[in-house]
């Protein structure tokens, strides 16, 4: 199950995850990545980076977070990075007021994987599980 956790961009921007047809061709196109983005998110976790990694997936280069998978060397649908919150909000993504609504969204979500999909459109975070 899918949830969304807002539309950073546009209204409509949440259309593309309400969409159950558009969700599972995401979730067939992420599935390669899964184990690497799991394994990502248990490292920032296990090392006490952050009680909240987010994954950051992007159609074009971006500079936040550490990348994990090159578009272009991998063949892949997107850059992935992984981040946190804390970066999130210190490069102003994250409003500094939703702090805490994020938090208790992402706890409500655990274990699942929380990404921050861009594309050149919008922005939107979401929860997949794991598998």
């Amino acid at each position: 199950m899918l949830f969304i956790l807002a539309a950073v961009a546009a209204h409509n921007s949440t259309k593309f995850m309400k969409d159950e047809k558009y969700f599972k061709q995401f979730q067939q196109r992420i599935q390669p990545f899964a184990k690497m983005m799991a394994k990502a998110a248990d490292v920032i976790k296990d090392q006490d980076v952050s009680s909240f990694p987010i994954l950051v997936l992007s159609e074009l280069p971006i500079n936040i977070g550490i990348n994990i998978v090159e578009k272009e060397k991998l063949n892949a649908p997107w850059n992935i990075n992984a981040s946190t919150l804390e970066e999130l909000v210190a490069r102003q993504v994250i409003a500094t007021e939703k702090v805490e609504d994020f938090k208790l969204v992402y706890k409500n979500s655990d274990p699942d994987l929380c990404l921050l999909i861009l594309s050149k459109e919008d922005a939107n975070f979401v929860f997949v599980p794991r598998n």
